[in-house]
C-alpha cells in the first residue's frame, strides 16, 4: 500500500481508483477521526494506528 501522502498527491480519480471513495469524503472522515480522538479520555494502551496524514 503507498504511503498516504502519495496518494493525497494524486488527482481525484487517481485517489477514487485506489480507495474507492473521493478525496473530499477521505478529508471529512480524517476530520471526523481525529476529532474522536482528541475527545476519548485515554486510558490503557496507546494506539499503534496514527490519524497523521
Amino acid at each position: 500500500m503507498p504511503n498516504i501522502t502519495k496518494l493525497l498527491e494524486q488527482n481525484d480519480a487517481g485517489f477514487k481508483r485506489y480507495t474507492g471513495i473521493h478525496k473530499a469524503t477521505f478529508e471529512q472522515m480524517l476530520e471526523a477521526m481525529q476529532g474522536h480522538e482528541a475527545s476519548k479520555t485515554k486510558s490503557g494502551r496507546p494506539s499503534d494506528l496514527s490519524l497523521e496524514a
